[in-house]
């Protein structure tokens, strides 16, 4: 009879180890999982931020692209308006040199 005692004594003892290695086991998954997901969320986030501060870099050159053209075209349109008043001042001095000329040929 102490023979099955001890026998059971030691079924009894092996299955609660056997219990608590497979519980420090699941836990260690767990673990494992959690330090797994968390470094997942850090390489998401170190993506996202990556993402974040290329789309500004993109921003600021579609920005300094803009304001080039902007100022390529206030450019434009100046040297266009010093033309046209150059051309102006041409045609008034043409246009009074034709005069002058008609009158001239008007009263001889």
């Amino acid at each position: 009879m102490e023979e099955l005692r001890e026998e059971l004594k030691k079924e009894k003892s092996n299955a609660m180890q056997k219990k608590k290695l497979e519980r420090d086991a699941c836990l260690k998954v767990i673990k494992e999982n959690d330090v797994e997901k968390q470094r997942r969320l850090g390489e998401q986030e170190y993506d996202r931020m990556k993402q974040v501060k290329v789309q500004e870099e993109y921003n600021a050159m579609l920005d300094k692209q803009e304001k080039q053209r902007a100022d390529e075209w206030a450019a434009r349109e100046q040297r266009i308006q010093k033309i046209m008043g150059r051309m102006g001042d041409v045609y008034k001095k043409t246009d009074h040199a034709e005069r002058a000329q008609d009158r001239k040929t008007l009263e001889e």
